[in-house]
């Protein structure tokens, strides 16, 4: 069993129109049926080809939950495990189906010292598929706690 390396950013680190990686995950049938699944979401647009082909769809695709997944992936990535998501705000142009390759992408916007305690910072997402085009983009805020970010920093 390997076991997985955390990296993180301390918020002194971040600065506005700093890039976060890239992240791509290919979406499969076990992918997009896993989200379904795990979200209780038996819409059948999202597990049905035939559905989803009657809809004017390609094929099955994913759902909202998948999308937010996703994009928290890109985000905490790069953040790392001392930040949590506190504020998102998600924008759906297109479908993601088995197939594809969803790629994310990010920057920052601003960061802010809220108190003593609270540390944030604004994020602009977006993942696409087969062009540049975006099939969802987002606004995200991510926090860090002074608390957290004392943990992490003796790790």
């Amino acid at each position: 069993m390997s076991r997985r390396t955390f990296t993180a950013v301390d918020w002194s680190e971040v600065t506005p129109g700093q890039e976060l990686p890239t992240v791509s995950l290919a979406v499969t049938y076990d992918v997009v049926a896993g989200h379904i699944a795990g979200t209780r979401d038996w819409f059948p647009g999202h597990h049905n080809p035939g559905y989803a082909i009657g809809q004017g769809q390609e094929n099955i695709y994913g759902n909202t939950m998948f999308f937010q997944g996703f994009l928290e992936r890109v985000v905490l990535e790069w953040a790392g495990p001392a930040w949590f998501v506190s504020d998102r705000t998600l924008r759906i142009s297109g479908s993601v189906y088995p197939g594809d390759t969803l790629t994310g992408i990010g920057v920052v916007k601003a960061k802010q010292q809220r108190n003593e305690d609270l540390f944030t910072a604004d994020l602009a997402v977006r993942a696409h598929t087969r062009s540049d085009q975006p099939v969802l983009t987002a606004d995200i805020q991510v926090a860090m706690t002074r608390h957290s970010r004392e943990w992490w920093s003796k790790q």
